[in-house]
């Protein structure tokens, strides 16, 4: 989504969710692959964390998409 220019057509805190969503959701793969190839006990809580993050993220970005509104600006009057 942030790469097909859904972030101009969002309001800005779901512009806000949705990118910070995608740096955690990013992190939270790194961190997986540092976890599941060192098997460190950081790194598995680590994974652990930004995962539940990405997670809650998404949750609360949903809810605002599925709430009157949408998240979306209005339409420009013509």
């Amino acid at each position: 989504m942030t790469l097909t220019g859904a972030p101009a057509r969002l309001r800005p805190l779901p512009r806000l969710l949705l990118l910070t969503e995608a740096a955690v959701s990013g992190a939270a793969a790194g961190a997986c692959v540092l976890a599941w190839g060192w098997q460190w006990p950081a790194a598995i809580r680590a994974a652990g964390a930004t995962a539940t993050a990405a997670f809650a993220l998404h949750a609360t970005r949903m809810a605002i998409y599925l709430s009157p509104g949408h998240g979306s600006r209005a339409p420009a009057a013509q």
